[in-house]
């Protein structure tokens, strides 16, 4: 039996029950040259076994891999064979639930303490924050400190009636299109293209959000001060070009709330094609400059996308502003974005709509996303238009109080282009 909350993946499959039963059992996607996973392979290997010229490992440069190792001590080149050369054992320092071994102990303080767990570096960041809700074995914790010097983390045990969620202001740079597709030809109104491709991120967690079991309400927030993490990773991303835009019969607001309705629920149908978890992937707006746009092509790879100001503003989960100024500004309210629209650049603003994986170097999300985009956005359409909701709720396009009165409305009439 399956008792389904009011998130839209429950609700999608509640709706649509021959998609889990009519479906092959999953999908698995990897991406075996993530260099970061590759290198710790690459040491418990060694670690074994002299890696000898003669090792293969798809297209990967080993014996480059292997020297890059040796300058760092990890190895030793006797002869032609790579050996091991540390005392410690590599696996030890590597984690099988995080691509990074940047870890911080998670220690409970509520009577002695007691290590509970660990967490990688990025995900305490949003999820360890101080005053969170922590998890763990179906216990709730509250985060009492962070301690960045010690990597540990102080929780004590909680009984309460909801969850927190961290606000991320996060900012999106193209550095390569491996594949573009431009669609509308046949009518302007549908003007838009699906690319995928090489992208840096930047993220801070500026804030958290209290949200209340089963309704998913609101009930409070607070402000964060956490570093910068900065990760080199892989994206898909949907530009919605300028005709669809003038097309929509909709406000600035109602617009710019749309589409973050529409990121967040294309947000939930990804992890469905995925069969992955909603925290493998993150979400960002981002605007494409007039002057910077690269020229439309129909497919194939781009090695040349210089797009620095290529921005932009969004968060993981809750909707977030959309700057062209300062990445990092205090304001963090969804009024930026039409304040943004509203100055000189307005007649120019094209979004992109980013999915991108929330892992270091990517783990191959995003090349099957810009494959299935077709059935990405008709399924995504599914979800809206069939939750009963009129003005928007958490299991479609997000709370209708964070929204304009007319978000979901915005969504689907784009979402309808987009199927055009």
């Amino acid at each position: 039996m399956l008792v389904a909350s009011s998130a839209p993946l429950d609700q999608f499959i509640v709706r649509h029950p021959d998609y889990f039963f009519g479906n092959t059992p999953e999908h698995a996607f990897i991406q075996p040259d993530n260099l970061e996973i590759l290198v710790n392979h690459l040491k418990c290997a060694a670690f074994e076994l002299p890696i000898t010229p003669h090792d293969k490992f798809g297209d990967v440069d080993l014996p480059d891999l292997c020297a890059r190792l040796a300058e760092a001590g990890f190895l030793h080149l006797a002869g032609d064979n790579f050996h091991w050369t540390q005392e410690a054992y590599p696996a030890d320092t590597i984690s099988l639930r995080s691509v990074t071994s940047d870890n911080f102990v998670i220690v409970d303080v509520t009577a002695l303490p007691n290590v509970i767990g660990e967490i990688d570096f990025p995900s305490a960041l949003a999820y360890v924050h101080e005053k969170a809700i922590y998890l763990h074995g179906g216990q709730q914790h509250h985060v009492e400190h962070l301690d960045f010097k010690e990597r540990k983390v102080f929780v004590k045990r909680v009984d309460v009636d909801y969850y927190t969620d961290a606000v991320r202001y996060t900012q999106v740079r193209i550095l390569e299109v491996a594949a573009s597709q431009h669609t509308g030809a046949v009518s302007l109104r549908s003007a838009h293209s699906r690319s995928h491709g090489d992208v840096l991120v930047r993220s801070q967690v500026v804030g958290f959000k209290k949200i209340k079991f089963f309704t998913n309400e609101t009930i409070g927030d607070g402000k964060l001060e956490l570093p910068e993490n900065e990760m080199h990773t892989t994206s898909y991303w949907i530009t919605l070009e300028r005709p669809l835009l003038d097309s929509l019969p909709f406000t600035v607001s109602e617009r710019q709330t749309g589409m973050f309705g529409l990121l967040e629920a294309l947000e939930s149908v990804a992890t469905l094609l995925l069969m992955c978890d909603c925290r493998d992937l993150g979400t960002a707006i981002g605007e494409r400059p007039f002057l910077l746009r690269p020229p439309k092509v129909a497919a194939g790879p781009s090695s040349d996308s210089p797009d620095p100001h290529a921005v932009i503003l969004s968060e993981a989960k809750d909707h977030a502003s959309l700057s062209i100024s300062s990445p990092f500004e205090s304001d963090c309210s969804p009024a930026r974005l039409q304040d943004a629209i509203s100055s000189n650049a307005k007649e120019f603003f094209e979004p992109n709509l980013y999915l991108f994986d929330a892992y270091p170097g990517g783990i191959g999300f995003s090349e099957p996303l810009f494959r299935t985009h077709a059935l990405l956005i008709q399924k995504t359409r599914e979800l809206i238009a069939g939750c009963p909701c009129k003005q928007g709720c958490p299991s479609c396009v997000g709370p209708a109080g964070d929204l304009a009165p007319r978000a979901k409305e915005a969504a689907l009439a784009i979402l309808d282009r987009l199927c055009a």
